[in-house]
């Protein structure tokens, strides 16, 4: 069994009769594998496309959740007071719907709109439902 530095320099036969040191048989393996990384990276690249589309789809649609409970709410309010509530759909975005009705002494909304990921108007709509006390007063 060697010691030290010396198996690291045994030759190595390549062909046409060469003789390398063994340190430099790992540069020829190295050149053989060059394209190997190349093809890995291909194949991996349309998984992180899709993981990051989902990410941002999601970020997408939970803001649009958001804007149209908002807007739910507002136009609650605005209907209980006996305003028109129909203002309040623009916080919820184009193509969005109202729905109000009477439930006892509350005023409820329903306001739902398309939600709309990268420029592309899907089927699936975000709805958003609230309840405000009416005004009695006057």
């Amino acid at each position: 069994m060697m010691t030290g530095w010396g198996w690291r320099l045994r030759a190595v036969r390549l062909r046409k009769g060469r003789c390398l040191p063994a340190w430099c048989l790992r540069v020829v393996c190295l050149r053989a594998e060059r394209g190997s990384v190349a093809a890995e990276f291909a194949a991996a690249v349309p998984a992180v496309v899709l993981v990051l589309t989902m990410c941002i789809g999601a970020v997408v649609s939970s803001g649009a959740y958001v804007r149209v409970q908002d807007a739910a709410g507002e136009a609650a309010r605005l209907s209980a007071r006996g305003d028109a509530a129909e203002s309040a759909l623009s916080i919820a975005g184009a193509g969005a719907s109202l729905q109000t009705w009477d439930s006892g002494e509350f005023r409820c909304a329903l306001v739902s709109a398309p939600l709309v990921i990268a420029g592309l108007s899907t089927s699936i709509r975000a709805e958003g439902r609230s309840c405000a006390l009416r005004d009695t007063d006057g």
